[in-house]
């Protein structure tokens, strides 16, 4: 399972701290892919916007996806699309199957 967090770092002035947390057996494995992934998009990504959300059933074959960073979960396929991104179709970030 995996715990995500925000919190302020400078109160009534703006500015927020993401924190993630995993539990049980994959927890800290995809605690570490999530903040792998939040820290390249802080270094690719941040300042272009946020990024499209589409949402797919869970059968959908990775080539009948569209552009962008795929995360599975038991019942459905998120597909994230950030402006000025270059993934490839169903390129797969994490896979939280097991959490759901």
């Amino acid at each position: 399972m995996l715990g995500l967090f925000r919190r302020s770092i400078q109160p009534g002035r703006g500015g927020a701290e993401f924190l993630a947390h995993g539990f049980g057996e994959h927890g800290l494995t995809l605690a570490g892919r999530l903040a792998d992934a939040v820290r390249a998009w802080d270094r690719h990504a941040r300042g272009r916007g946020y990024p499209e959300l589409t949402i797919h059933p869970a059968a959908t074959p990775v080539e009948d996806l569209p552009a962008g960073h795929v995360l599975d979960k038991a019942s459905s396929r998120l597909v994230f699309r950030w402006p000025g991104g270059d993934a490839a179709p169903g390129l797969a970030v994490m896979a939280v199957s097991e959490v759901e």
